[in-house]
This record gives structure tokens, C-alpha cells and sequence, in this order.
């Protein structure tokens, strides 16, 4: 069960993050979280950049997720389940990397909102978060990081 709730909440904060390249004539969010599960001395550090325009509208996400963990079990976990999240976008409008290296593993994501489409967030069960017109205003990512325990400014 707690495995199922780590991979639900790995692809819930995949899904609203998404290459390190600022888009022109954005402003930028950036939302974090720091976790410490002491029953595996694990670590997760997050941060969640999201670019948007002056209507508010997403433009890109990239997501920088870090965990540290002297059991390589964990990491193990975690490294499935960011890939198993990763898998499910296309390069079309995603990159993902994930690395190992020593005890520390490292999810980076980057979304571009100008080349998803409604229909390709079909596939994650993410279609709710367009508007009308087929853009993500920044309010409905916003909410999606912060109902999972990220604090934005």
C-alpha cells in the first residue's frame, strides 16, 4: 500500500512539473518540499519551477526531485517509480532523466505546455487541467503542488 501511494505520488507531482532553458517574456514559480522519512533515513528534496505567461498561463515545468537514502532499496523504489512516471510522456513535450549516483538519486522532468496537447494528458489521466481554449492557467498547477504538500512563491 505504501508503495502505491509513493508511485501515485510520484506521477501526480510529474505530472504537473515538467528543459532548464527560461522561456522569453515568463515570469517563474517555484514550489518546494522537503521530506524526511526516518524509518529508512531517506531525504526527498523537491522543487517544482513553473513558467507562465502574463495571462497566467503555463508555458513550462521542470521538476527537480532528490533522494537521499543510505538503502538502496529505497532508491531502487523510487528510481521505478520515476521511470515508470517518465515513461508515460512523449518527447514531443517531455524530457525525463533519471540518475544514480552513490546514494543519491535525481528525477529531473521538463514539460513544455506549448506542445501538450489535452489529448496527450488523456493518457496520464491529466485532461482536467486545461481550460477551454486548451491551456493550463497557472492557479490549477499551483493548487495540484501545494494539495501535495509543496509550499509556492
Amino acid at each position: 500500500m505504501k508503495k502505491i501511494s509513493l508511485i501515485i505520488i510520484v506521477f501526480v507531482l510529474l505530472l504537473v512539473t515538467g528543459c532548464t532553458n527560461t522561456p522569453k517574456n515568463t515570469k517563474k514559480l517555484i514550489c518546494t518540499r522537503t521530506i524526511t522519512q526516518s524509518e529508512t533515513n531517506t531525504t526527498i528534496n523537491l522543487k517544482y519551477e513553473v513558467y507562465y505567461d502574463k495571462n497566467e498561463y503555463v508555458v513550462k515545468s521542470v521538476s527537480n526531485e532528490k533522494v537521499e537514502s543510505s538503502s538502496l532499496e529505497t532508491l531502487g523504489t523510487y528510481q521505478k517509480a520515476f521511470e515508470e512516471a517518465g515513461s508515460m510522456y512523449d518527447s514531443k513535450y517531455a524530457s525525463n532523466t533519471v540518475s544514480l549516483n552513490g546514494n543519491t538519486l535525481i528525477a529531473l522532468t521538463t514539460i513544455d505546455y506549448t506542445k501538450l496537447t489535452q489529448e496527450d494528458a488523456s493518457k496520464f489521466n491529466g485532461e482536467s487541467m486545461f481550460e477551454s481554449n486548451g491551456k493550463v492557467k497557472l492557479s490549477t498547477l499551483k493548487e495540484a503542488y501545494e494539495s501535495q504538500g509543496t509550499k509556492c512563491e
